[in-house]
Formats: C-alpha cells, structure tokens, sequence
C-alpha cells in the first residue's frame, strides 16, 4: 500500500522516519513486531500508571452516560480491540500499522530516556506515551460519527430530494427491520414501546456525519466547528482511517450522498449513528451481516442480512443511484467493533429525537424489499402465519393501489429488487 505522509501525528520529528521503517520493513514479521509491541504495553498494567491506563476523559464521557451504564475499557483495552478488530476484519496490514507504531514510539523513548538512567522516569514517559497513542487512535475512528448536531439533540430536517433518491434505491423500508412504507405498517423498530407517530416515519439516516476531504473547511484543532455542509474530519483521523480501516487514499465523502445514507426507522438510525449495531461486509459484495452489540439498547426485531444490489451499467443518465459506500459502512463497522471488543459500546450514546416529517409529503416509490418470510412464501408455496398474512395482506395492497405496480415484482421478475433482507 502507498504510506500517506503521517505528518499529522507530529509526535516527535524522528517518529514518521522510524515507523515507515519498521512498517514496511518486509524482514521483520507481523509476529515480531507485535510480540515487541505487547511487551512495551505490559508498562499499563502496572497500578502507578493506572491514571494513564485510565485517563480523566473517560470518566467525563462515562458521565454523560445514564447512572447504570458501566463501561470496562482501558487505553490498553482499546489497543487489544485494535488487535482484535483486524483479526475480525481480516486485515492485516491494519495490525501491522498498529505494531509499528507502538514499537516506533517505544524505541524513541528509550532513547531518550537512556541517558538519565531512571528506570521510573522511562517508566512514565512510556504509559503517557502509549496511552495517548491509544486515545488518539480510539477518538480517530469515532471521529466520522462523532457530530453537534447529534451530541447537544438537534433535529435535522431529512432533505426530501436525498429521500427520494434513497426510495428509488431500497424502497421504502427500513434498513434494520425491513418494515415498510413508514407509518402505515408496523415498524419492527418500534413495537412493544409507546412512540411517537415520528418514531414510525423512514427517514434518511447519514453514515459518516462528516465530510471526508484533503482540503478540510474546519481547522483540525476544532473539528466540531462550522456547519454540517462543511465540517470535515480531522486530517490525523483521516490518516488513521486509511492505516487502520483501509479508507481508500483518492475517497471524497460528502455526509448528504446517497453512497452515505440509508433509510431507517428514528430508532435504529439514533442506535446506528451511537454505534450501537452496524452492517458487517461479508465476502459477497454489497451483502452486510445485520450485527447488534446492544440488544438490550436497540429495540425490535432486526433482518439477519441485507443485500444491496448493484446494477448499474455505467450509464451516467439512466443508472440507478449507487450502492452504500463499502469503505464508509466497513469504516462504521470497524469503530462499532472496536468499541465493543474494548468495553466501550455506549459511550458515544446520543440523545435521541425522532424524526422531522419531511418539508412535503410523497407518495411512496416503487417498493424494492425482498423479505425472506412473506416474499419467498409466495414464491415456494409455503403456508404463512397469522401475523405474516397479515403483513403479506397489507404489501400487496399497497401494491395493487399503486399505479403501475405488477406483482411480479415480488416473485423476481423482470423488475428485481435493489434492496433484499432475511431474518
């Protein structure tokens, strides 16, 4: 892989030399590095380091948090998610980043420290050290989601031109639960709780809050500040997402494409944007493995899988809107599974506001939800149950009411879905 500058971590001026060293250093292996890097960590472990291990701005974030929420991560913790979440992944080359890193930074220390040969001092300089590393790499990966807008519960009115385009694509259904056409169906996302009639709107829900740009509008020392047109993540975090989460070098994201939506239920959107589940890639292309780390949090019923199906052609008029980003959502995966491989899912909980209505109503688009139940009954002849023919009754409805709608739809006919989701 081409190695972006890294002058953005500015740690030490002989830093960036020693790590692209170490990292692309074909002689020394994967194993050796991280077998180094494991041992320089053990320095957290000790109970003097423990306000390092621990540092005061997890507390702070804890404490925004309900009264009986607990949280076990550490700075070593989230180092052992990093491992573990590239594992996951499957990527090594992100393991490796981590290693040298670590190992760039240990060396450098004892350099500096070896002329005042104190043992304590070398000590402390290194857990200060690999716990900032640490924090600097958790916050880099949360950076994309983290937003003003969601942090202090302002309402975002949805953009109805974004919505249409998102409809024409999936059809008016809910990523998470598959439910359909909003308000006048039962939201899988909703049942068994009182909520508002906005809690059943499906409304447009952004994967990255933020902009993904070179030439960021917002300073990085205040990423939060500016509009939401124009905030960008900060240039550290975005090398970081390319290191650690494979974030292609040449991706431009605004937070309003339809490569950076998806429509959703207010309460699988509020639990999406907390981190508290995502859609994991999976070997086949544009197909995501539904996976929840808060059930307890995130209310109804989820689809197993969804499956969004690409089928432009390459004609820049007629094509269809694209497919989610696979960078953006493995990016989001990516920071979800961190947080929780590091006892931090939760943390970055948001308050939660249903929906705005959009500024006008539209009459739903042509619906492209294949369901695994109701769907694939009618295609194999297989009885259905009291609550499906219900649900089944009122989807061929809607169907029939609609001008120009065919039943072949739903059997994979010649007009085949975009969008399919199993339970």
């Amino acid at each position: 892989m081409k190695s972006p500058t890294l002058e953005s971590y500015h740690y030490k001026s002989s830093f960036g030399k020693l790590f692209q060293q170490l990292f692309e250093d074909n002689a020394i292996s994967d194993s050796t590095l991280r077998d180094e890097a494991c041992e320089l960590l053990t320095v957290l472990d000790r109970p003097e380091m423990a306000d390092y291990n621990f540092p005061s701005w997890i507390t702070c974030q804890t404490e925004r948090q309900p009264r009986d929420r607990t949280f076990g991560i550490t700075m070593k913790r989230v180092i052992e998610a990093l491992y573990l979440t590239a594992e996951e992944f499957n990527m090594s080359n992100s393991a490796r980043f981590i290693s040298a890193c670590i190992c760039a930074e240990g060396r450098l220390v004892r350099v500096e420290c070896e002329s005042d040969a104190d043992a304590d001092l070398e000590a402390e300089t290194m857990a200060a050290v690999l716990a900032g590393l640490a924090a600097d790499w958790f916050m880099d990966i949360v950076n994309p989601f983290l937003s003003v807008e969601l942090m202090y519960g302002k309402t975002v009115t949805p953009f109805q031109a974004l919505k249409e385009k998102l409809v024409e694509r999936d059809g008016y259904s809910c990523v998470f639960c598959g439910g359909i056409f909003g308000g006048k169906s039962e939201s899988q996302c909703t049942q068994g709780r009182i909520v508002d009639e906005d809690d059943r709107l499906i409304s447009p829900a952004r994967i990255f809050y933020h902009t993904v740009s070179e030439h960021p509008t917002t300073p990085p020392c205040k990423p939060f500040q500016g509009t939401v047109e124009n905030e960008s993540i900060r240039l550290r975090a975005l090398e970081t997402l390319r290191y650690y989460c494979g974030f292609p070098e040449d991706e431009t994201v605004h937070p309003f494409s339809p490569r950076n939506c998806m429509l959703m239920h207010s309460q699988s959107a509020w639990a999406f944007a907390s981190l508290l589940w995502c859609l994991k890639p999976t070997q086949t292309a544009n197909r995501y493995d539904v996976v929840v780390f808060a059930p307890n949090e995130v209310d109804g019923d989820s689809v197993d899988w969804v499956h969004f199906y690409d089928i432009r052609t390459g004609d820049p008029v007629n094509d269809p809107v694209a497919p989610p980003d696979p960078h953006i959502l493995r990016v989001h995966a990516m920071a979800a599974t961190l947080l929780h491989h590091s006892g931090a899912t939760g943390l970055f909980r948001f308050p939660y506001l249903p929906q705005t209505k959009p500024r006008r109503a539209t009459r739903p688009a042509c619906n492209s939800v294949e369901q695994k139940g109701p769907i694939n009954n009618i295609v194999e002849d297989k009885p259905v149950g009291r609550h499906r023919r219900s649900f089944l009754r009122r989807v061929l409805k809607s169907f029939l009411d609609y001008p120009g709608r065919t039943l072949i739809r739903l059997a994979g006919g010649p007009c085949s879905p975009l969008l399919s989701s199993a339970r």
